[in-house]
């Protein structure tokens, strides 16, 4: 398999790292559709300090006097919450009575003392006259004191509701009380906070109208307000700032990727499909058949016994002959071209040779064919018919290359297919072709 470019592996990387960056500085914290406002703060020393808020998916938690609840909604028109206790983990579920399946009722009452917050008025009530159908079958008190003071007793589960009772005919009655309990607190308790009671509200209101974020001192024991202004602290207009920077960057980057990829994948193709001159003209002009044969180095440097001295046969212009035999068994004569005399020679008439075989593949004879033979049609037409026999005398297969006798004879139609025979330089070519 071959390994992916680099340019598309830093592609990857920026990729990832603009997500992480996105994740970070647009982090969603439920349910607030933007940024947390007082009492709630996710930033040390920010916000109310009775409680600290944790952005998280699917929601946020908050932790009000050691207990950790999920943040189902917020109504800031009403200043109300819906929290739910976070279920009891393994540890914790070792050390109460209850059965796994009640995992979301606490070891112990909840309490919002010294926070902002209480419980509303209509939870209380349902808690007050809540009751047991039949008489409750109690656990182990001794072992159990929580358990059977819940079933007796179901309001010591919030800390703080009165002792009012309602009618119980209203009410009804449960058949499993602890049951109950878990479907409400699974379904979260509506709790309130008064924003008039409590001090940091008061200092709070001040310290926005002068654009500033409302905190306290952490390092302090008694957490004294702190009104933070905005230059002291990390500015919400700069994150985005800084994350249309990146995001411009990332495209910038993949702009320059998917071009490099483009421009690559059309120089391979163009590479894949580049033939042999020779090769592609007879393609256009005859059957494949006819196209010249082309074998390994390999298999010539073999057949030749690696070209054994030997089996020379005799030294060309630009190399010399050697006698092989094929893996088929029939005999070729190899032509290993020198390395150094002659070279740039070779490359120059070679390279002419590769000119004039594509200006007859495009049309254009007329730029390769002397002025002084004329450049009418049956002087152009004599020269693609000579071009094409001679490719015919390199075809791969034995019978598809003419004879002797055919090569004189398709001379002579040539040349008598050509107007004025002084105008073309083959009107004589097969007069002097003895034939045996």
């Amino acid at each position: 398999m071959p390994s992916p470019s680099p340019s598309l592996t830093l592609l990857a990387i920026l990729l990832s790292f603009f997500i992480h960056l996105v994740q970070s500085l647009t982090s969603s914290c439920p349910p607030f559709s933007s940024k947390p406002l007082f009492p709630f703060s996710s930033l040390p020393g920010h916000g109310h300090p009775s409680f600290h808020l944790r952005c998280s998916s699917p929601h946020s938690l908050l932790s009000i006097n050691g207990l950790s609840f999920s943040l189902l909604s917020f109504n800031a028109t009403s200043s109300t919450l819906l929290l739910s206790p976070l279920p009891l983990t393994l540890n914790e579920s070792t050390h109460t009575c209850f059965s796994p399946r009640f995992s979301f009722i606490p070891t112990r009452s909840i309490n919002f003392s010294a926070s902002p917050f209480r419980i509303s008025d209509g939870y209380c009530s349902r808690l007050s006259v809540l009751r047991p159908c039949s008489p409750p079958r109690l656990p182990n008190c001794s072992h159990c004191p929580w358990d059977c003071n819940l079933i007796k007793r179901p309001l010591h589960l919030l800390h703080g509701c009165g002792v009012e009772r309602r009618s119980v005919s209203k009410q009804g009655c449960q058949g499993e009380v602890l049951e109950y309990l878990d479907r409400i607190l699974r379904l979260g308790i509506e709790v309130e906070w008064d924003t008039d009671q409590d001090p940091y509200f008061v200092k709070c209101k001040d310290c926005e109208a002068r654009n500033g974020d409302c905190g306290f001192n952490s390092s302090d024991p008694d957490r004294h307000f702190i009104c933070y202004h905005t230059q002291t602290r990390y500015s919400f207009p700069n994150r985005i700032a800084i994350l249309f920077s990146v995001f411009a960057l990332i495209c910038l980057f993949l702009v320059i990727a998917v071009t490099t990829v483009f421009l690559r994948s059309r120089w391979l193709r163009s590479l894949a499909s580049e033939v042999d001159p020779t090769a592609q003209f007879l393609s256009r002009h005859r059957s494949p058949n006819l196209l010249p044969p082309v074998f390994p180095y390999e298999e010539l440097e073999s057949s030749t016994n690696r070209f054994d001295p030997k089996r020379k046969l005799g030294d060309g212009g630009f190399g010399s002959v050697y006698l092989g035999q094929l893996n088929d068994g029939r005999l070729v004569a190899v032509k290993y071209l020198h390395k150094h005399h002659g070279a740039s020679r070779e490359r120059r008439e070679m390279a002419l040779a590769d000119l004039v075989v594509s200006k007859i593949q495009m049309g254009q004879l007329h730029q390769v064919v002397d002025s002084v033979l004329g450049i009418d049609g049956e002087v152009i037409d004599g020269v693609e018919a000579v071009a094409e026999l001679a490719f015919r005398c390199v075809a791969a297969d034995k019978d598809d290359r003419p004879d002797a006798k055919e090569i004189v004879e398709e001379l002579r139609r040539i040349r008598n297919r050509t107007r004025g025979g002084d105008r073309s330089s083959i009107s004589n070519v097969g007069d002097d072709v003895d034939i045996r």
